[in-house]
């Protein structure tokens, strides 16, 4: 019997508790990491009252918020009213800046989608804001100059979207640097495909499911099942080629521009290797993944956005990154 229970039992025994620590470990890997990396749980249903949508784009579904507002934004989940002062440029700015730049500036131009507008954050509070004040506090130069970070992004943009605003609205300022924070979504997400599937599929809601997106955190049950019906209909060398070209589109527009990419340290490897490749030829342009887990610093809200200290946490790490590299030239 002893020898029976060695030679089947006692290995099965361990098969069994492998596969529960495998199963865990797949579990909180998906639970801690894709869901916040790939930013698709991050992407909330935005208010058309607060929205203009310009005729003459050559993108189907493009907006920018409008000029001149003050938005105001507070689900049930959130616990607190985030307020956006939206300047005469469209942007999630607390100041106009001149669009001719001052010969003492040194200027950086901020892109990226929610992470980088701010989502569920003051704007004063979003981390290029953070880093326009740390930047003028702690400056890379002794060469007098002042800094200058000027937030182009919004919410639900993917990589053209983010390029095609750059290209209209954000290359006017003559930028020394632009800083584009990937926040994981711009690896899987096409917004021409996506958002007529969400449109379409949130007319197909009951009430019941509709409410879940104010009342609970992470829940779009027409994000969702969009998501799936864009898997299932394109696959991911479709996928990558279409975010390949927006990027060759972008990198063309920007012309000699400096680009630093940052990112967090916890993408998954796939991702990681799709940023190298599609920076690989390009000069002046450097990708830094070492933004560390605002999860687990305490930096995420519940649906997986930063909250203020995550955005903290994003433009200190960026401001370090300055700091010991040669991105910025001083004048002397």
């Amino acid at each position: 019997m002893k020898s029976l229970f060695r030679t089947f039992f006692m290995p099965l025994c361990v098969v069994i508790e492998v596969c529960i620590i495998v199963i865990l470990a797949i579990y909180i890997y998906r639970t801690k990491f894709t869901s916040n990396v790939l930013g698709t749980a991050t992407v909330a249903p935005l208010r058309k009252e607060y929205l203009m949508f310009p005729i003459d784009s050559p993108l189907t579904y493009f907006y920018e918020p409008k000029p001149n507002i003050t938005e105001e934004e507070q689900p049930a989940w959130l616990g607190y009213t985030a307020t956006y002062t939206i300047n005469g440029d469209s942007l999630n700015e607390r100041y106009d800046y001149a669009v001719d730049k001052p010969s003492d500036t040194y200027r950086i131009i901020a892109l990226g989608d929610s992470f980088t507008f701010g989502h569920y954050v003051n704007t004063s509070d979003n981390w290029p804001e953070q880093l326009e004040d740390m930047l003028n506090a702690n400056p890379p130069c002794q060469d007098g100059r002042r800094y200058e970070v000027i937030n182009l992004g919004e919410r639900g943009y993917d990589v053209q979207y983010i390029a095609y605003r750059y290209r209209n609205r954000g290359k006017k300022y003559q930028p020394d640097l632009i800083i584009w924070h990937e926040s994981g979504s711009g690896f899987s997400r096409i917004k021409e495909i996506l958002h007529p599937m969400v449109e379409r599929i949130s007319q197909e809601l009951s009430p019941e499911e509709q409410s879940m997106v104010q009342e609970r955190p992470n829940t779009d049950p027409a994000l969702w099942r969009a998501l799936d019906e864009m898997r299932k209909k394109y696959s991911e060398e479709s996928i990558f080629e279409q975010v390949y070209a927006s990027w060759i589109d972008f990198f063309e527009t920007r012309a000699n521009v400096p680009v630093l990419i940052t990112t967090f340290s916890y993408i998954l490897p796939q991702d990681n290797a799709k940023l190298k490749y599609w920076t690989r030829n390009q000069t002046n342009t450097w990708v830094y993944n070492g933004i560390p887990n605002i999860y687990e610093l305490g930096g995420g809200l519940p649906d997986g956005h930063p909250n203020t200290k995550g955005h903290e946490i994003i433009a200190r790490s960026t401001l370090q990154y300055l700091l010991g590299s040669r991105v910025i030239h001083c004048l002397k």
